[in-house]
């Protein structure tokens, strides 16, 4: 890893807690790789995983990342989201800790299924959304934004 990477890895980690504890201070719940649950009105215990999700590109594959970078190089990404919502997913629920189903809450589609069908594969979908189709299953439901289209489809 780049040294420049590092530096902006630990830029954003700084900023991210600073964030946290102005949130904190202010009664704001940020919605940044955090875990919370809350009760159904069926009484089920939901699991809410919130990030951004920021894109890493990979939407095409590794071979077209760069191309995809390049049309939206205005436009700073971090994989650390990707990481802990994966370790999230797979974490089973620990003792006193349960939960009854798991919603995950992203910015950015978690899938091509997600993409605008305007725009349809062009590098520039791969700004708005991720190649996280393995993680989909992992989640009872995924809602996201970032698109200005509206999409319902399920993944077996």
């Amino acid at each position: 890893m780049s040294n420049d990477v590092n530096t902006l890895r630990t830029a954003l980690f700084s900023a991210l807690q600073g964030l946290r504890e102005r949130c904190h201070r202010l009664d704001i719940t940020l919605l940044e790789r955090s875990e919370h649950f809350v009760q159904a009105p069926d009484g089920r215990r939901i699991r809410l995983l919130r990030t951004t999700r920021w894109s890493d590109f990979d939407l095409f594959g590794e071979r077209e990342r760069a191309r995809s970078m390049r049309a939206a190089s205005y436009y700073v990404q971090a994989l650390i989201c990707r990481q802990w919502l994966a370790e999230a997913l797979a974490r089973s629920p620990q003792a006193g800790t349960t939960w009854d189903a798991t919603v995950v809450i992203t910015h950015f589609g978690p899938s091509m299924r997600s993409a605008d069908p305007r725009y349809g594969r062009q590098p520039g979908t791969a700004s708005f959304c991720n190649a996280d189709d393995d993680l989909i299953p992992l989640a009872d439901l995924w809602i996201h934004g970032h698109l200005h289209c509206r999409h319902d489809y399920l993944v077996p």
